[in-house]
């Protein structure tokens, strides 16, 4: 997918999706297939009778909620690859990917996970940042100006509506993007929800030289 280049940096993220359906489905692209299957329910068994007298009771049975069906929903991207190019230490590089999230009127969470760190062949690798103060998580954003604070992160920008988390209101806060899950977005989709993502990268001076790759995956999740 990548040349290696012997005198720079070069680093790369390979978006994946998943989106829930009922039905059967094949996504595809280059480097990566996941095949989802059709979940089939188990034929119902017999309950053997009782061997005791039951009492009888006159507790109301509770009335089990509706299920609720909201219908096939899609995601796009506007890139399925965040090229960022040769890097040079201590310079940020920035690059933004427009997500739209399609379907009808349902909740839904937006979760992002990371394969792993950054990494060149040899095993070398770029860690997540952890902000100016050292204070950003996964799940809480937190200023990142600083040339010499390192690794990659990420932020969430409202296109339409309010769907990115209330930690990014600020300008220039990050969450560091790594392996754990984490909602990026979420809310009631009313037809269209779309969102920004901004990913940051800055290297030392020391980082080695090599060809870094990563995939971030995301999955939407209906709510319930």
């Amino acid at each position: 997918m990548l040349s290696l280049i012997i005198y720079g940096v070069l680093a790369s993220l390979l978006l994946l999706t998943f989106s829930q359906k009922a039905s059967a489905d094949t996504m595809q692209g280059e480097g990566y297939q996941l095949n989802l299957k059709q979940v089939q329910e188990a034929d119902p068994t017999s309950t053997p009778a009782p061997t005791h007298a039951i009492t009888p009771t006159t507790s109301p049975i509770p009335t089990p909620p509706p299920i609720s069906s909201y219908g096939e929903s899609e995601l796009h991207f506007s890139d399925d690859f965040v090229q960022f190019g040769p890097l040079s230490p201590t310079t940020p590089v920035v690059r933004r990917v427009t997500i739209m999230v399609k379907g009808e009127a349902f909740p839904f969470s937006l979760y992002q996970q990371l394969n792993h760190n950054l990494m060149n062949d040899p095993g070398d690798e770029i860690p997540a940042t952890s902000c100016d103060n050292g204070s950003c998580s996964g799940t809480q954003a937190a200023p990142w100006e600083s040339t010499l604070t390192f690794g990659l992160g990420v932020r969430c920008d409202n296109i339409t509506g309010q769907f990115c988390p209330d930690d990014f209101v600020d300008t220039n806060v990050f969450r560091p993007l790594a392996s754990q899950p984490q909602v990026v977005a979420s809310g009631t989709l009313n037809g269209e929800a779309q969102i920004s993502l901004t990913y940051k990268l800055i290297v030392p001076g020391t980082q080695p030289q090599g060809a870094y790759e990563a995939s971030p995956t995301y999955i939407l999740v209906p709510g319930i």
